[in-house]
């Protein structure tokens, strides 16, 4: 099922913005002067991203837990297909969570899988499929049959299929600077199979090459033949590239509640790190990005006293995982680089499953848990 996300006139209910309007937005088109713009609020003054419930996956601490899923995608016919954590194999589910098959089974060979980690549905409801172990796409047609298989340079994290068996991958490389830092490689690659035809992007330093989400990483969405990078995390920054490595547009958002350049905490001392969930275009321009930051009170979510630790350490313990994030959803317009709307909302929005549907997380505690499925709406208001 395909959803439009077309601005509609109506009156806005609840939705209401917790943050208040962002700090500023700096958008910067690639010239012989590389002149940076700096924008304010978005320029719908009226306009607001709405949320209605679709659906319900998980709950129940099988396979198909929320809590398991590293990527969620679905279908024009609606069926949510999963890479879930400990399986080697895919879950099909529909959109209330009763389970309707899985595909694949565990193994090196043709159809088979290691570690499903990073899905994409293209024309015609083909489905790829990145195994991070073995480090191959597999491409299924919309019956799940085995279409054909590719490699991909080993350490892929995010890929974008272009057709045949060439993508843009990221993965984590590093190269040094002569120094104690760390400074990552070029993010982007173009491959054709395991082989690397270029490499391009803007390199984002960090601090500890060794964290869970590497400065290399970024969602890759398709624009007009080029290709839409955001990195996960360190920036929020929104760049086209073009296959021959050229840049063709960045924008940069800095908003309070994404700081730039920070190390990713490793303890509850401090807020949680804010991480782009996911990104998705709709009518050909606006760019749909979700982002999930610490919650105003995100200290209610963990311990008020320090409690043993790995290795015997004190530190703070997580006791109620809803209370750590919040979520912003910005729609951007791709033609003008700008911020279209931007709104907030009071729960942690984990996956973007394409279609203008999202994955709100719901903890049962800290581990395990269900999605709430949310159609994404941008409405004007008066």
């Amino acid at each position: 099922m395909r959803v439009r996300l077309p601005i509609v006139s109506g009156v806005l209910l609840g939705a209401a913005s917790l943050m208040g309007s962002p700090r500023s937005v700096h958008a910067q088109k690639p010239s012989t002067a590389r002149q940076d713009v700096v924008l304010g609020a978005p320029t719908c003054g009226t306009c607001r991203v709405t949320l209605t419930k679709w659906g319900e996956l998980g709950g129940d601490g099988k396979e198909e837990d929320g809590a398991n899923f590293t990527d969620l995608k679905v279908t024009s016919a609606g069926v949510v297909i999963g890479a879930a954590m400990g399986t080697s194999a895919l879950i099909k589910l529909d959109h209330n969570g009763k389970l309707l098959g899985q595909i694949g089974r565990p193994g090196d060979g043709p159809g088979e899988f290691r570690m499903p980690w990073q899905l994409w549905v293209g024309s015609g409801d083909t489905v790829y499929v990145e195994d991070f172990v073995t480090a191959r796409v597999t491409v299924l047609d919309a019956r799940d049959k085995l279409v054909r298989t590719f490699r991909v340079p080993a350490g892929t994290k995010q890929f974008l299929p272009l057709g045949s068996s060439r993508a843009i991958v990221t993965a984590m490389l590093y190269g040094s600077n002569g120094g104690d830092e760390r400074i990552a490689a070029l993010p982007l690659h173009l491959v054709r199979g395991d082989s690397i035809v270029r490499s391009f992007g803007v390199p984002i330093r960090s601090f500890d090459a060794r964290t869970a989400h590497s400065p290399a990483d970024r969602i890759l969405v398709p624009y007009q033949g080029s290709v839409v990078a955001i990195p996960f995390t360190y920036q929020y920054a929104i760049e086209i590239w073009d296959t021959t490595g050229t840049l063709k547009g960045r924008m940069a958002r800095e908003p309070l509640w994404f700081k730039p350049f920070e190390q990713p905490g490793k303890s509850f001392t401090d807020p949680p790190d804010p991480r782009v969930s996911g990104a998705w275009i709709e009518g050909g321009h606006f760019l749909w990005v979700v982002v999930k930051h610490a919650a105003p009170h995100w200290r209610d979510a963990v311990s008020k006293t320090m409690v043993p630790g790995e290795g015997g350490r004190l530190t703070y313990s997580l006791d109620d995982a809803n209370k750590l994030f919040m979520s912003t959803v910005d729609v951007f317009d791709l033609r003008d680089y700008t911020l279209v709307a931007s709104t907030d909302f009071p729960f942690e929005i984990r996956y973007a499953l394409g279609g203008g549907i999202v994955g709100q997380m719901v903890w049962d505690g800290v581990q395990g848990g269900n999605v709430i499925l949310h159609r994404a709406a941008l409405i004007r208001g008066k």
